[in-house]
């Protein structure tokens, strides 16, 4: 079978789904655990890993589209996907519910791994001031446009190629 794009839409797809989550598509314990799941499972749905987020209608499936593992199944290129990410952005559904995601990552250093302290007998006292609520929506779109400046990059990258 030979490569092309639809590789890298899937790779994109990948990147995006950590973007969106802060966890890769698939869980194991060792990497070729992982490969198989690559190979051979659905990724795990945007909504089951980040339960405790709301998506726009309609990303999770461009996402769940772009990691389709059927190349037939796939976005055919990456303008078909970009033209897709864009249609969930130009409906108007992004409320500010998407924020970014920090990643897990284990400490770098064992002075990182801390032993809790004992609790205090005075607990403390929750604040009466509310938290601002962050408007993120001109960082998800500028973040958006950029992916999609990324995207569309690498496939004027690719034909350029192709045409040698």
């Amino acid at each position: 079978e030979t490569l092309d794009g639809r590789s890298d839409i899937y790779s994109l797809g990948v990147i995006l789904y950590e973007l969106l989550t802060g966890k890769l598509p698939f869980d194991a314990a060792q990497p070729m655990e992982y490969i198989q799941r690559h190979i051979k499972e659905p990724p795990i749905p945007l909504q089951e890993r980040a339960p405790e987020r709301e998506f726009p209608p309609g990303l999770a499936e461009v996402i769940e589209k772009s990691l389709a593992k059927d190349l037939g199944g796939r976005f055919q290129s990456a303008a078909e996907f970009a033209d897709a990410l864009k249609d969930v952005a130009r409906g108007k559904l992004m409320t500010g519910a998407m924020r970014a995601v920090p990643v897990e990552r284990p400490p770098e250093k064992a002075a990182d791994y801390r032993t809790p302290s004992a609790p205090s007998e005075h607990p403390p006292t929750p604040s009466t001031t509310p938290a601002p609520t962050p408007s993120s929506t001109p960082w998800l779109v500028l973040g958006i446009g950029a992916f999609l400046a990324l995207l569309g990059t690498g496939a004027l990258v690719a034909a350029l190629l192709m045409q040698h």
